[in-house]
């Protein structure tokens, strides 16, 4: 098949992985026809896409004579338009450049648009939207335009006759940004191509949102690569990502949306590998401090088999507690609030109470009402962990009337593991409200958890 040397359609990477290769290969699969290219940066090191034609290029704005006097460092984030000056050289033929970044799943028809784009002659192709009022992007370029837009960058065209009249342009405006950095900013590639497009006027313009489904065409959050909702017909997803997806989805999605079904974080779950998402969402969880959310959680992951069986339930979990003193060492100067962070802890290295050092410390969690226990867990910070080899639990119906039902008199260390609790298997089930630790002997008690079990 001969393909029309006018058109290139080129995926831009950084890193090359399995899914970086799947989306290569999908968009790969719409191009046919068309020059296909993946180009790289090899700032850092040399990147194999296999069978691929590749375009090598590296962050070198001194080779387009765009490295500013002082101020400003270019880089292929903040200066993404710079990848097509780089394009422009090593393509000579081609009229129209399809840019498209490493976590954008494109749903469309790409050869429709192609067509379109070659028979009216388009200069730009991008989703192109008003900034926010005084918007970061929008303040490094206001400067210059009269006419502020907004562009994001993970799917893109560009035509060769905007290209060179952008590089004059990044020229221009370097040649008054190194005149007066105090007066002008260095733009923003996201602002800086729209702006210069409408504010110039003379180029031929499709706006993506015209045309497509762009609802999940965002900076954040991300989307599961193998999801439907990463896939959905007439759509443009960004950005998507493999395992990874989910640690960053929760950097800025609220974890309670996965109670909601219709949610997108409920669909991307939907094929995502349970085996990485239970870590995840039940860390997340548990940040939540609510016994209600995680029993909500723990039943949704059954129902939705996540899980084959329902995880035995920490009832000192999230609970009030109380403990002897503060110290100098202490996270929380005050009583209560020290010792909660033992029973809220999500995992077992990086919050802990801390008593002074004085005569028979404690700590006591309140579990709110009177439950059956037989087992609990004692998670010691790891820093001088023998204090605390040699101790005592006491359980109480009111906080006042103590009965000793355990104690520990030998020095075997109490510390196993930073993940893995000492175990007290108490020799009969109780039924009891508080639940007290003490440390004989002059001591401090420092625990990252303690969870009790019935």
């Amino acid at each position: 098949m001969s393909k029309n040397e006018e058109v290139a359609v080129i995926y831009r990477t950084h890193y090359w992985n399995e899914d970086t290769e799947y989306l290569a290969r999908k968009l790969y699969g719409q191009s046919l026809g068309y020059q296909f290219f993946v180009t790289c940066d090899e700032t850092n090191k040399t990147i194999d896409v296999g069978n691929f034609n590749k375009i090598s290029h590296t962050n070198d704005p001194a080779s387009l004579g765009l490295k500013p006097k002082s101020g400003h460092e270019p880089n292929l984030w903040f200066d993404a338009d710079f990848v097509f000056y780089y394009l422009v050289r090593s393509l000579p033929k081609v009229k129209y450049f399809f840019l498209i970044e490493n976590d954008c799943s494109l749903n469309i028809n790409l050869e429709e648009l192609i067509k379109g784009v070659v028979e009216k002659d388009i200069d730009l192709v991008g989703q192109i939207f008003d900034p926010k009022e005084n918007d970061w992007p929008q303040k490094t370029i206001d400067c210059y335009y009269g006419e502020v837009k907004q562009m994001l960058f993970p799917f893109v065209m560009l035509s060769r006759k905007l290209i060179l009249k952008l590089y004059e342009e990044r020229l221009r405006i370097k040649s008054m940004y190194d005149s007066d950095t105090a007066s002008y900013s260095w733009p923003y590639c996201e602002a800086f191509i729209s702006s210069y497009v409408y504010s110039t006027g003379g180029f031929k313009v499709i706006n993506l949102n015209d045309l497509y489904d762009m609802s999940r065409y965002k900076f954040r959050p991300h989307n599961y690569i193998y999801s439907g909702i990463s896939n959905i017909p007439n759509s443009i997803i960004h950005p998507v990502l493999g395992k990874d997806f989910l640690k960053k989805a929760l950097e800025v999605l609220n974890v309670s949306e996965i109670f909601d079904p219709d949610s997108d974080l409920s669909k991307n779950l939907e094929t995502f590998p349970s085996e990485i998402s239970i870590p995840l969402l039940s860390e997340a969880i548990l940040k939540l401090k609510s016994p209600q959310k995680v029993d909500s959680f723990w039943q949704l992951a059954l129902k939705r088999r996540w899980i084959q069986s329902m995880p035995r339930k920490n009832i000192a979990f999230a609970k009030p507690a109380l403990q002897s003193s503060v110290s100098e060492w202490s996270m929380e100067k005050e009583l209560d609030k020290d010792a909660r962070l033992v029973t809220e802890a999500f995992n077992h290295s990086t919050m802990w109470n801390h008593t002074a050092i004085e005569e028979n410390p404690w700590w006591q969690v309140d579990l709110e009402s009177s439950e059956r226990i037989k087992t609990i867990l004692i998670y010691p910070r790891h820093y001088l962990y023998e204090r605390m080899n040699r101790f005592i639990i006491s359980i109480s119906d009111d906080g006042l009337n103590w009965n000793e039902i355990y104690s520990k008199n030998d020095d075997q260390p109490i510390y196993r593991g930073e993940d893995i609790g000492f175990v007290v298997d108490l020799d009969e089930y109780y039924t009891t409200r508080f639940i007290k630790m003490t440390l004989p002997g002059e001591s401090a008690i420092h625990l990252t958890s303690f969870e009790v079990f019935e």
